[in-house]
């Protein structure tokens, strides 16, 4: 039950992602760490929607080239009381020009 009510939340959150960002052909980017079904989830749910998703792992994001995105979705487990990830993958987000959607604890310690 508590992983149907997560990806209900999820959904909504694409949905509204999805509304204000348009889906045709988008380029997302799921940023998670742990939680490997979510992330797989929010992918399988966008791509569904017609917008072509990338799971990148919270290691790898100070590495990886975001520029070519239209928006970058911080998945909940990327961060806890302020602390997320690593700084090179902070600073490599917050150097962007790319819309930002932080979910939950992991968003919002980005966002401190």
């Amino acid at each position: 039950m508590r992983r149907r009510a997560f990806i209900a939340l999820l959904s909504m959150v694409a949905i509204v992602t999805l509304a204000i960002v348009g889906l045709a052909g988008a380029k997302f980017a799921f940023i998670g760490y742990y939680d490997t079904w979510a992330a797989e989830d929010m992918k399988e749910f966008l791509d569904a929607q017609g917008a072509v998703t990338t799971v990148i792992q919270l290691c790898d994001v100070g590495t990886t080239d975001l520029s070519s995105y239209d928006l970058l979705i911080v998945g909940p487990d990327t961060g806890f009381y302020g602390e997320w990830g690593n700084e090179a993958g902070r600073d490599a987000i917050r150097a962007l020009d790319v819309p930002v959607l932080g979910m939950s604890a992991g968003g919002a310690s980005l966002f401190e």
